[in-house]
């Protein structure tokens, strides 16, 4: 039973989504479907974020020395794999594995870090796809991670207004609804300048087209009302990776 109880602690869903991140990125650097150094570096992201998840869940519960043993042992089996890839995603995979322990030892409940430091970390998940294929993918992290940030953000306005899951370490909580609304749109107005620079440096019109109706969705993101605006952030931020991966084909 316990040792399903650490099974649990990894997140899947949270592991799985920084693993399509990662075979994203792969195909948006030019790769096949899926070769295998495209799998090698989903599972190794998977391997570190769930232990990352898991070490953040023991640190919420007070759980065992097992659950950390076993988290750590996840973080580890993920770096080797990102060791035999190439030295840049070995590099990135510790680079995560530092992030997310500091973000569950240190910083979860701290306003506005721990929303960066998780912004980051999925940003980093798009530079590993492409690292693993020798192309950093910058332009697309830099975006990922601005509109990820201003996706946390509107999510601490969701439950302040909808759910009043009130936190007194919460951005909400801190600003009030309307200056965090305000510090989420300012993210997503530069998530929306920036859109065009891969323009400007040859991502071609395929891309233009995608990412203008992804800026679309972030723009009425920063005026619909709150309850809307997540899912219109999610829906911006999956056209913009299909901006690129369209671009790339």
């Amino acid at each position: 039973m316990r040792n399903m109880n650490y099974i649990r602690s990894i997140h899947p869903v949270n592991g799985l989504l920084l693993a399509v991140s990662v075979w994203a990125a792969s195909i948006a650097a030019g790769a096949g479907f899926v070769p295998q150094a495209t799998l090698l570096g989903m599972l190794s992201i998977f391997l570190v974020s769930g232990g990352g998840f898991a070490i953040n869940h023991a640190s919420e519960e007070r759980a065992s020395r097992g659950l950390l043993a076993y988290s750590i042992v996840l973080m580890l089996a993920g770096i080797i794999i990102s060791y035999t890839i190439n030295t840049q995603t070995f590099v990135i995979s510790i680079i995560i594995a530092a992030l997310m322990t500091v973000y569950a030892a240190k910083i979860k409940k701290t306003m506005i870090i721990s929303n960066l430091v998780m912004a980051g970390v999925a940003a980093l998940a798009f530079v590993y796809g492409g690292e693993i294929y020798g192309i950093a993918l910058l332009p697309l992290a830099l975006l990922v991670f601005l509109s990820i940030t201003g996706l946390e953000i509107y999510r601490a306005v969701d439950d302040a207004i909808g759910e009043h899951k009130y936190n007194e370490h919460s951005v909400a909580m801190k600003l009030g609804v309307i200056h965090t609304r305000l510090l989420g749109n300012m993210f997503l107005t530069a998530a929306v300048i920036f859109s065009f620079l891969p323009y400007f440096i040859g991502a071609g019109r395929v891309y233009l087209f995608f990412a203008i109706i992804a800026d679309v969705f972030f723009i009425v993101a920063c005026i619909a009302p709150a309850k809307y605006s997540s899912k219109m952030i999610q829906t911006g931020m999956l056209l913009t990776v299909i901006a690129f991966i369209a671009s790339s084909v």
